[in-house]
């Protein structure tokens, strides 16, 4: 093996088998940037935000999972979340 191919990143893919979790993904990252963005949020609204997610009984769990997911790659595109 060549330095140039250990050094390679891996690329992962995460298998969608259902529109719900795409159109979540599609809704979670689109939400942070109109919502959340050049806001303050603190630890405590993040986990407020995870947890009502994860209670909202109007979208289908794969839709959730999605949003949560892509909401979460959003802020840490957006954030520096080890600063002080």
């Amino acid at each position: 093996m060549t330095q140039t191919q250990i050094m390679a990143p891996v690329e992962s893919v995460v298998l969608r088998t259902d529109k719900r979790f795409t159109d979540g993904l599609c809704s979670g990252y689109l939400c942070y940037f109109h919502d959340y963005q050049g806001k303050t949020l603190t630890d405590g609204d993040i986990l407020a935000i995870v947890q009502d997610t994860l209670k909202d009984e109007r979208y289908f769990k794969l839709f959730l999972a999605g949003w949560l997911v892509s909401f979460i790659e959003a802020l840490l595109e957006d954030r520096d979340v080890f600063a002080r």
